[in-house]
């Protein structure tokens, strides 16, 4: 899958605004991936869960994640795990997680 793939997961999926759920564990999506994810995530305001676990986005994609997730309103779950994600990343999705209403 990796970023290529994901980037073309994003721009395949841009008319999903009803999409409820995500599992792209275990893809290889790096920092340039979750960008284009997180674009159209941004847009998925509907999405109650969220699986990208086992990827290697790091701090960076992480940071970029967090700034899509203050719009998802009825996400209910989110698994991150295994992500390669430092402090940095933790700290901005922290600040994002708390516009989750449902978390």
């Amino acid at each position: 899958f990796s970023n290529a793939g994901a980037t073309n997961f994003g721009d395949g999926i841009k008319c999903f605004q009803y999409l409820e759920a995500i599992d792209l564990s275990g893809c290889e999506i790096g920092p340039e991936g979750i960008e284009s994810l997180s674009d159209v995530l941004r847009r998925a305001q509907m999405l109650r869960t969220i699986n990208l676990s086992n990827n290697i986005f790091g701090d960076a994609g992480a940071i970029k994640l967090a700034e899509s997730i203050k719009y998802l309103h009825h996400l209910e779950a989110i698994d991150l795990s295994d992500c390669k994600i430092g402090l940095e990343g933790i700290e901005s999705l922290s600040d994002a997680l708390k516009f989750a209403e449902m978390l």
